[in-house]
């Protein structure tokens, strides 16, 4: 399984800001993932875990030798050195459950 197009898969789930880790580990036949995600600090647990089902569900769904995905969520710092989709203009940001 190629890291960066898992990477690009992670990053284009909705609320996902930005993917510092990502990892592959092929078990025999079966692929295990295991990344970690920055979301907006200001949303909440559930939201979070919510954001994390996504990824899951996008990864599976995209990549089907993989077998296990786990989901690490961070809040995003917006000191971490990563070009992403986070406007740092846009003050309050929208949430799921609203």
């Amino acid at each position: 399984t190629d890291e960066a197009e898992l990477r690009e898969t992670v990053q284009g789930v909705e609320g996902v800001i930005a993917v510092p880790t990502i990892r592959a580990r092929e078990q025999g036949h079966y692929v295990a993932v295991a990344a970690a995600i920055s979301v907006n600090p200001r949303i909440t647990v559930l939201e979070g875990q919510e954001i994390a089902k996504r990824v899951k569900d996008q990864v599976f769904k995209r990549f089907t030798h993989v077998t296990d995905v786990q989901v690490q969520v961070d809040p995003y710092d917006p000191g971490y050195p990563y070009k992403s989709n986070h406007d740092p203009n846009q003050e309050h940001m929208p949430t799921l459950l609203q």
